[in-house]
């Protein structure tokens, strides 16, 4: 049976560029860039052209079984047994990206909310609200990621028209070369970040049995990489010409950004940008918590969905807690190269292992139709 259509392109480009946006800067302490930090944005620019060609084994594979995502596409082409073990991959890898978003939550509200905040009074209530949104299914996932979208837009222009005119061009210009001063060390750091900050590919390849048959997803992904490239570069130049290396040595960048800027009544806008952070938790949160369940649908476990939501974002909080010590380890993930492998396998190896395998089984079924 054809699956029912229930969002619109629009809607999962929009979610998927704002829970980029989350990960976005939390690894600047990490590069230990210092005067070097405007390295980062040529590294973005290169990430960008990089993407179309990492999301080609993904998207080659979802053409040739529209409406499908890769656990079900395993199936088709290897069996059910194939499907659990890539089905088992796809939810340990959601579910790390869901552990790690909410540590790193975690560390900003105790850093820059509330110091004495309880661990099981931030992830308590998170995980309340994220159980409701999955239990209330993907299509409420992508409207709330919209609204998102909208108030994320109105502080980037609100920090653009503040900020800009108080950037004195001599300083500013000054900020932005020159570039590898120190050698491409950042550079590379920056780019290894970028790729590593690249889940949304895989996430949008699970997305794709939401969408109607007729929508191309390589103009979704091309759509979703340029207003990610356009949002994330605006956000890092504002970075490093207002902040210069002070920028570098900040946990939250982002945060000391809207502190700069102030309108009207408001004399800072970190309030604003701490409420649009929290909202973009919940939904990345929700996602990819969606997706793990998603995956578990895939595998053959139907029944009882509240249960296996509820369980399955309990499991995400026990891991938080016994890993909230690993501060450094959350905010340097990007930088990880083991993780970097893990992300490498899930983007490009598994679906071309899908792909090579999918091309050599129709041209065995094609030869035994011609016999």
């Amino acid at each position: 049976m054809e699956k029912q259509s229930y969002v619109s392109p629009g809607q999962v480009i929009a979610a998927l560029v704002i829970t980029h946006l989350l990960y976005s800067t939390v690894h600047f302490l990490a590069l230990h860039a210092g005067r070097s930090i405007q390295d980062i944005l040529p590294a973005v620019l290169v990430a960008f052209a990089m993407n179309f060609v990492i999301a080609l084994p993904l998207l080659a594979l979802l053409k040739r079984h529209r409406g499908k995502d890769p656990v079900e596409c395993a199936v088709n082409i290897f069996g059910r047994g194939a499907g659990a073990v890539t089905g088992i991959v796809y939810f340990l890898f959601f579910g790390c990206n869901a552990v790690l978003t909410q540590i790193v939550f975690r560390n900003y509200y105790v850093d820059a909310v509330v110091s004495e905040a309880k661990t099981y009074a931030i992830m308590l209530p998170l995980l309340a609200i994220t159980v409701y949104m999955v239990c209330k299914g993907f299509e409420s996932i992508m409207r709330f990621g919209t609204i998102i979208f909208a108030i994320y837009a109105l502080v980037m222009i609100v920090l653009v028209v503040t900020l800009i005119p108080s950037v004195r061009p001599s300083i500013g210009a000054r900020f932005l070369f020159p570039l590898f001063f120190n050698g491409p060390g950042i550079f590379l750091h920056e780019l290894l970040s970028q790729f590593n900050q690249d889940m949304q590919i895989v996430a949008l390849a699970f997305c794709a049995p939401f969408l109607k048959s007729g929508v191309r997803l390589g103009k979704v992904f091309a759509k979703w990489n340029l207003l990610t490239f356009l949002m994330v570069f605006v956000l890092f130049t504002l970075c490093v010409v207002v902040l210069g290396p002070f920028g570098a040595n900040q946990m939250f960048p982002l945060q000391s950004l809207a502190a700069q800027s102030s309108v009207s009544a408001f004399d800072r806008l970190d309030p604003l940008y701490a409420m649009s952070w929290m909202l973009n938790t919940v939904l990345t949160v929700a996602l990819f918590t969606c997706l793990q369940v998603q995956c578990l649908e895939k595998m053959g476990f139907n029944k009882h969905r509240t249960v296996r939501v509820i369980i399955v974002g309990l499991l995400n909080t026990v891991a938080v807690y016994i890993l909230q010590g690993n501060e450094a380890l959350a905010h340097a993930i990007t930088l990880n190269w083991y993780w970097a492998a893990i992300n490498l396998f899930v983007t490009i190896v598994l679906p071309l292992v899908l792909l090579i395998g999918d091309c050599i089984v129709r041209g065995r079924r094609a030869e035994h139709g011609m016999a």
